[in-house]
């Protein structure tokens, strides 16, 4: 497969309402997307994803994928050109996890994963594993992928080291998946 091919990202969270700025009861919508409704968010999600990654290309999808009721799920996934998603179970996917029904939507569904592209070796997990390159902090083919944070490194719980990066859409200036060269530059400059 061709590594421009190859796209992660995670945390869409279609249809949750409280990360949308234009309709969230959150107190404190600092941390929400600049959209007016949750309709929007979604239209504008998935017309960046389709656009972006191609029907055979092959997507790292790093957790949380919907909210409001499992049949979101299907709904949304039928909605994404991409055959070829593999599923990172989230903090979000417990609806996933529980209805069985939905696993053949997407080509596995794990907890964590390790794969190679080229000679690079990546580390899948939808929350930052601290001491993920525990003995191999200058080895810069080695990544660690992940979500959860929405952007927020900030945390000192969330600290990371080495070649690692938060993949979810909030962190892309065009709320879309990156790409394996994306990520490769932004690793470089590390």
């Amino acid at each position: 497969m061709e590594v421009s091919n190859i796209w992660f990202s995670s945390d869409f969270h279609f249809s949750h309402i409280n990360i949308v700025r234009g309709c969230s009861r959150w107190t404190d919508k600092s941390g929400c997307r600049d959209f007016d409704d949750v309709w929007y968010h979604n239209k504008m999600l998935l017309e960046n994803i389709n656009k972006t990654v191609g029907e055979n290309d092959k997507l790292y999808f790093l957790g949380d994928f919907s909210f409001n009721g499992h049949i979101n799920i299907e709904k949304y996934r039928k909605l994404i050109n991409c055959q070829d998603i593999e599923f990172i179970i989230g903090n979000h996917d417990d609806q996933l996890v529980k209805h069985k029904e939905y696993h053949g939507l997407f080509t596995s569904i794990l907890q964590k994963k390790t794969i190679t592209i080229d000679d690079y070796t990546i580390l899948l997990n939808h929350r930052p594993i601290a001491d993920w390159n525990k003995g191999r902090e200058k080895d810069d083919k080695y990544f660690h992928l992940y979500g959860h944070l929405h952007g927020n490194t900030h945390h000192p719980t969330f600290l990371m080291n080495g070649y690692s990066m938060d993949v979810g859409v909030d962190c892309h200036p065009e709320f879309r998946p990156f790409s394996f060269e994306e990520i490769k530059q932004f690793m470089s400059k590390k």
